[in-house]
Formats: C-alpha cells, sequence, structure tokens
C-alpha cells in the first residue's frame, strides 16, 4: 500500500502518468496491478491516482498558496474543465468555492 501511495505522490506533477506507468512502476501486469489496488482500496488504478491528485490538490488550495489553476496543473491535470468536475465529484464543491471558504476562515 504505501509503495503504491509512494509512487503516485511522486508522480503526481507529470501528466502523462498513467495505469501503465504505475503498473511499470509496480512490477506488476496491468491486470495484477487492478485486482490489487481493487482489494486494498476499493477503487480502479486510475480511480486511485485521481483521488490522490485531488486530495493534495484540496490541501494546496487550504494552504491558498497557488490559484486554482497553477493547483490543478501542479497536481496534473492538463484540463481546467476536467479537474473542477473531478473535484466537484470527490467534494461537492468547487475549487474555487473551497479557496473561498478558507479565505473567510
Amino acid at each position: 500500500m504505501e509503495k503504491a501511495r509512494k509512487i503516485v505522490a511522486g508522480n503526481m506533477g507529470d501528466p502523462g502518468f498513467g495505469v501503465e506507468a504505475f503498473a511499470r512502476m509496480m512490477s506488476l501486469s496491468r491486470v495484477q496491478l487492478h485486482r490489487r489496488i481493487r482489494a486494498l482500496f476499493h477503487q480502479s488504478p486510475g480511480g486511485f491516482i485521481r483521488s490522490r491528485r485531488l486530495s493534495r490538490a484540496a490541501e494546496l488550495l487550504k494552504a491558498q498558496n497557488d490559484n486554482v489553476t497553477a493547483v490543478a496543473h501542479r497536481v496534473g491535470f492538463t484540463n481546467l474543465s476536467w479537474f473542477t468536475r473531478c473535484f466537484r465529484e470527490e467534494f461537492h464543491v468547487n475549487p474555487s468555492g473551497m479557496l473561498k471558504n478558507v479565505a473567510r476562515e
């Protein structure tokens, strides 16, 4: 579990990092990676990578170091609308809304 988290954290800023690279770094086939990640985290490997990226994005937004676009690029999202959609599905608030909520506190 820890190895999977470290690999994703180390490659978070790379927009080209995906399931293929993840499987290669874990020394597993795609099928084996899918089975193990599903068993450990109850997510697909792609969903695992995305949720780790979104969690890091939420941390960065709460720290108020960057704007939403910079945070999205920093965690490996190249499409801002896709980042916003995924973020809203994960946290039930827009990234800019989270940034505003933190600023009010």
